[in-house]
């Protein structure tokens, strides 16, 4: 494979003895060397030590080097020369000098992309400097943004997907939007690429492996490309069969999609019809893509293993429903956020502190109903006779502040509101954390107050539909929830394991 070398910026500075003869090298033709031709030596330099099977990309932060120069040299010996000394410090950083602060190393521009698309998910990717090639799509929402990797970059952003656990794979397509997914589910599904048995095979067995994990079908789209993504795990290579696999993953998907529509007493008929491809008189009961639906046609054996996969799915998920309400539905905004703070190492009571730092976040007025609501109690998993006052801590607040600078959060150079938040103990600064990341992700609002921010986008009360393998969260409307349906909060799905195993579903009034 072809590699390639990129150097963002070229900082040269000469130091020339009083008495020396400057001949035909002067210091603009230095600086000309260094910025123009040095890049072509050194990566013909590197392609020579770099195996044809390697993949890595590496991204290095900042290289400081000292160069002798003798201004008799020809330009071409001088360049070479450069070259070849900049080679060895590079070979030595390779080697020895991974810290993932200034110096990162990833397997493969797949790799790459799935630490990227995480970081995105959590809000935290622009934040950080080795993902200054992805610069052209800071402008997009995160939607957007996981959707341009998908359609532009399809092979290695499905690679990616597929790298991921079940639970990131869950938060990163939690934060496409339906008619982004729309158009993923577009440019991945060809209706002229086959697929084999086996293909078919492993999709379902991946629908019924995941059976438990698997996304409540919300959005038709997310689940397709939860499958696919799924299916490519098992994959060795991943980049070079994912085509049939997204044709067999749509196939699962609609065939599900299908059996929702279709009575138990009608099913031997649609089935016989199908097989015939007779799709045309199926059309009043279809909600899924038709050419998805023929991957079946002439597979009798694979449409009943299809059937018994999904209908025992469905049995599984089958089950009584409780429903609760709160008038702090924000929770379900802030739940992701929360969850990410180093809570475990601050306090012996993790669960507690997290309780404490939500109730913190809540507008002076509500946070006494935020103490005595007893969904938000369970929610965090804390006991009625549990007491706010009875929490300790084993660090300060100055601990809460450097571990925000190690996570390069915005919040860490916004101005604490202490008349909102109140003294800057633990509870408050962690509360701060939450509030400024959650302003960060709505464009244009990062740096409005925090009282602001709750009366127009948090102040909001919530359904949760509690189901045997889901929950369903049904939010009213903020006075601003324009905004976060454009942000991409009010949508989509998301799982916290240490709250609850089952995915959250949100959803927003219009």
């Amino acid at each position: 494979m072809s590699h390639s070398l990129n150097i963002d910026r070229v900082i040269s500075e000469w130091k020339v003895p009083r008495d020396q003869f400057v001949d035909s090298l002067s210091v603009d033709t230095l600086n000309d060397l260094a910025t123009r031709q040095l890049s072509h030596a050194l990566a013909a330099f590197l392609e020579r030590i770099c195996p044809d099977e390697d993949e890595s990309v590496w991204l290095i932060r900042r290289l400081n080097m000292s160069l002798g120069v003798d201004l008799s040299w020809k330009k071409d010996e001088l360049v070479d020369r450069w070259a070849h000394r900049l080679t060895l410090s590079l070979v030595k950083i390779m080697q020895s000098g991974i810290d993932n602060q200034s110096v990162f190393h990833y397997r493969s521009r797949a790799e790459y992309m799935a630490a990227f698309m995480t970081d995105v998910a959590c809000g935290s990717a622009w934040n950080k400097w080795q993902y200054a090639s992805f610069a052209g799509l800071a402008a997009l929402s995160s939607s957007a943004v996981v959707r341009s990797l998908l359609v532009t970059e399809s092979s290695a952003a499905l690679a990616a997907l597929a790298m991921l656990t079940p639970c990131t794979l869950r938060r990163v397509l939690a934060t496409l939007l339906s008619q982004d997914a729309a158009q993923c589910w577009m440019r991945l599904t060809y209706s002229d690429v086959p697929t084999g048995d086996g293909m078919l095979l492993r999709a379902l067995d991946a629908w019924e492996t995941d059976r438990e994990l698997f996304p409540f079908s919300v959005c038709l789209e997310r689940d397709f490309l939860w499958l696919l993504a799924r299916v490519l795990s098992r994959e060795k290579k991943p980049e070079s069969v994912w085509q049939e696999a997204a044709t067999a993953a749509a196939a699962v998907i609609a065939l599900d999609q299908f059996l929702k529509n279709i009575p138990a007493e009608r099913w031997r008929e649609a089935e016989s019809k199908l097989l015939s491809g007779r799709t045309g008189e199926l059309a009043p009961d279809l909600s899924a893509p038709v050419e998805s639906l023929r991957t079946w046609i002439d597979r009798p054996d694979l449409l009943q293993r299809g059937l018994d996969a999904i209908t025992s799915k469905s049995t599984a998920q089958s089950g009584r429903e409780e429903f609760r309400s709160t008038a702090l539905g924000c929770v379900f905004l802030l739940l992701p956020l929360i969850e990410q703070l180093a809570a475990e190492n601050w306090s012996k009571q993790p669960a507690l502190l997290k309780f404490a730092v939500f109730v913190q976040c809540c507008s002076i007025e509500m946070r006494p109903t935020a103490r005595s609501d007893s969904l938000l109690r369970d929610l965090f998993g804390v006991f009625s006779d549990l007491d706010l006052d009875q929490l300790d801590f084993t660090v300060d607040a100055d601990a809460v502040w450097e571990w925000m600078r190690q996570q390069e959060q915005p919040a860490t150079n916004m101005e604490f509101d202490p008349t909102y938040l109140g003294r800057a103990d633990v509870i408050s600064v962690a509360a701060h954390s939450v509030l400024r990341n959650f302003a960060w992700k709505l464009s244009g609002f990062g740096t409005c107050s925090l009282r602001y921010l709750w009366s127009n986008f948090l102040d909001f009360s919530a359904r949760m539909e509690i189901g045997g393998d889901r929950i369903v969260v049904n939010m009213s409307s903020s006075p601003l929830h324009v905004i976060l349906r454009l942000s991409g909060l009010t949508s989509g799905s998301y799982v916290l394991p240490g709250i609850d195993p089952r995915p959250f579903h949100l959803f927003q009034e219009a």
